[in-house]
C-alpha cells in the first residue's frame, strides 16, 4: 500500500498546477462552479452537503467533503432585484493524509431582472477564499535515497522539495443568465473564472523551480434547459465545460425529475452523464418537501484504470461514488416577491 501512496502523490505533485478538485454533480454545488449562483433558486435558504470518494478499492485514495449555505437577501431599496451571500467549505484528503487540503469561499451575487415581463435574468457574482495545503513527505522515496537496491530512508533526497505546508488567497468571478422562454421551457447560461490572480502552489524552495509553479486560472461555462413535458416528467440536460491550464473536462448530460402530484410531494430524479476520456456518471435522487438526496456513481474509462491491478487494490474497480443532500427552507418575509410569469413566446 505504500507504494501506491507513492505513487499517487508523485501524481498529484505532477498536476498541483493544473487542475483543481471538482465533484461530478456540478449541478448540486452550483457555487462551487460559479458564485453567480450564490441565491438564486426559489426558496430563501440552502444548505447543502457533498461527498466524494474516488478509488475506494485503492484503501479509499481520494476523499472530498463540502459544505456550503447560501441565503436570498431582499434589501428594501431593491423593487426588482435581489442579493444572495454564500459560504462554502471543501476538505481534500488523498492516500489516508499524505496530502491534504483545505478551503474556505464567501460568495456575493447580484440579480436582477432585465425585462418588465420578469422573463430574462442576469445574475453577477464575486467569490473570496483562503486555501491551505499540506504533504505529508515521509511516503516519498527517492532514486539518491538507494543503495545496492535497498532504500535507505536517513539518506538526503537531494531533492528541493522543503516547502510541504503552504496557503493563498484566490478570488473568483462569474456571470449566468436565465430565460423563460415559456411556462414549459427555461434555458440557462453560465461563465466563470477562478484563482483570477493565478496564486503559486509548489513544494518547491528553488526559486529557480518554484517560479512558474503558478496555478492557472479556471474558467467554466455551463449550459442548460428545463424542459416540462407534462406535469410528471420534466427533462433537464446539462453541459459543462472546464479548461485549466492543459487540463480541460467535458461534461454532458441529462437529468430526468418525476413528480408525484398533489396527494405525496416527492419527486424521483434519474441521470446520465458523461466526462470525456474519464468516466460515465449514473445518477438516482428523490427529494421529499425540502430535503433532497443525490447518490451518483463514477464508471471510470480513462487511464486510470491500469492501477486497478496495484499492489493493495481489493478488487477489479476504480471508480467513485458521490452524494449530496440539499435542504431548503423559508423565512418570513412581509414580501415575499413572487410573480406570475406570461406564458406567451418571446
Amino acid at each position: 500500500m505504500r507504494k501506491i501512496y507513492i505513487y499517487l502523490g508523485l501524481i498529484l505533485l505532477s498536476i498541483v498546477h493544473a487542475q483543481d478538485l471538482h465533484f461530478s454533480q456540478f449541478y448540486s454545488v452550483p457555487v462551487l462552479v460559479n458564485p453567480a449562483e450564490a441565491g438564486r433558486f426559489k426558496e430563501d435558504a440552502r444548505f447543502t452537503f457533498i461527498h466524494r470518494r474516488q478509488w475506494v478499492n485503492l484503501n479509499s485514495a481520494f476523499n472530498s467533503t463540502g459544505i456550503s449555505t447560501d441565503f436570498v437577501v431582499l434589501p428594501p431599496f431593491m423593487k426588482r432585484d435581489n442579493l444572495g451571500l454564500g459560504i462554502f467549505a471543501v476538505n481534500d484528503n488523498i492516500g489516508q493524509g499524505t496530502i491534504k487540503g483545505s478551503a474556505v469561499y464567501l460568495s456575493l451575487a447580484y440579480h436582477s431582472y432585465i425585462d418588465r415581463a420578469r422573463r430574462h435574468r442576469l445574475s453577477g457574482g464575486l467569490q473570496g477564499g483562503y486555501t491551505s495545503k499540506s504533504v505529508d513527505d515521509s511516503y516519498f522515496q527517492f532514486y539518491n535515497q538507494y543503495a545496492d537496491f535497498a532504500y535507505v530512508p536517513d539518506r538526503d533526497s537531494k531533492e528541493q522539495m522543503t516547502n510541504f505546508n503552504y496557503s493563498f488567497v484566490d478570488g473568483q468571478a462569474g456571470l449566468f443568465y436565465t430565460f423563460i422562454l415559456n411556462p414549459k421551457v427555461e434555458l440557462n447560461f453560465g461563465g466563470s473564472a477562478y484563482q483570477l490572480h493565478q496564486p503559486k502552489e509548489t513544494v518547491f524552495t528553488s526559486p529557480t523551480l518554484s517560479k512558474n509553479n503558478k496555478l492557472g486560472t479556471r474558467t467554466i461555462y455551463t449550459l442548460g434547459t428545463k424542459y416540462k413535458l407534462n406535469d410528471k416528467i420534466t427533462l433537464n440536460p446539462q453541459f459543462m465545460y472546464l479548461r485549466q491550464s492543459k487540463a480541460k473536462d467535458w461534461n454532458i448530460g441529462a437529468l430526468a425529475i418525476y413528480t408525484i402530484p398533489h396527494s405525496f410531494p416527492i419527486q424521483f430524479t434519474g441521470g446520465l452523464f458523461y466526462r470525456t476520456q474519464d468516466a460515465i456518471i449514473f445518477l438516482a435522487g428523490f427529494r421529499y418537501k425540502a430535503f433532497e438526496f443525490r447518490y451518483s456513481y463514477d464508471m471510470t474509462n480513462s487511464s486510470a484504470r491500469q492501477m486497478r491491478g496495484a499492489q493493495g487494490a481489493t478488487n477489479k474497480a476504480v471508480n467513485a461514488h458521490e452524494f449530496v443532500i440539499n435542504f431548503y427552507g423559508k423565512l418570513a418575509r412581509k414580501n415575499s416577491r413572487e410573480y406570475t410569469i406570461p406564458c406567451g413566446i418571446f
